[in-house]
């Protein structure tokens, strides 16, 4: 009787497991792989006739750089980045469970994985989204609060510089000449300050 149960048991996994979208491997105590489904077949790029008796770790190939992958871990799952043997690598959510007997004893264990390498591309494009959004808003409000001092400038700058032209016409109508030099320099150097102060505008402008 429990054999028999143990045979329908093994029938009804073998009947269900091929139909799960994620990827499905399971090996024996030894990690030698004792099943995959097509879905795992495909991710891995190894079919299940040639992955069955091969060290888990020889099939599900985890990438070099894994550490930096399982820094975005999103839930509870961890992510890695695993080799392919048909194609460029990918990026799994996975979880891993052992298989036991009902004392407790080690049959195998069970992987199971999904690829998720364009929901992370997604996410990352999403998150440098936000960022550049976060960076225009740090601009504007910058823009915003320099644009008011820079008129103030701007237009304080222009008011001088007239004034200084008015005032060197008297002193050239004076004939004093050390008087003219005096304020011609004057005037050039607050028109500088007001040309230096027009491209800051338009900096804060573009910005």
């Amino acid at each position: 009787e429990a054999d028999k149960r143990a045979a329908e048991r093994d029938r009804w996994y073998r009947a269900t497991l091929p139909c799960i979208a994620d990827g499905i491997i399971t090996t024996d105590e030894a990690a030698r792989i004792t099943f995959m489904n097509p879905a795992a077949e495909q991710l891995v790029g190894v079919p299940e006739a040639e992955a069955i008796g091969k060290d888990l770790n020889d099939v599900f190939v985890v990438g070099s750089d894994a550490a930096a992958d399982a820094a975005g871990d999103v839930g509870n799952a961890p992510t890695l980045r695993v080799s392919r043997a048909n194609g460029p690598a990918i990026v799994v959510e996975h979880n891993t469970s052992p298989i036991v007997d009902e004392r407790g004893a080690l049959l195998g264990v069970i992987v199971v994985f999904r690829d998720i390498t364009e929901r992370r591309r997604i996410e990352q494009r999403l998150a440098l989204s936000d960022r550049m959004a976060s960076i225009g808003t740090l601009a504007a409000g910058i823009a915003h609060e320099l644009n008011n001092p820079l008129a103030f400038v701007t237009s304080n700058l222009e008011f001088v510089l007239q004034e200084l032209s008015l005032l060197k016409k008297d002193v050239d109508a004076l004939d004093n000449e050390q008087g003219s030099t005096s304020w011609s320099d004057s005037i050039d150097a607050v028109r500088e300050a007001a040309s230096g102060a027009g491209r800051a505008a338009a900096i804060v402008k573009d910005m």
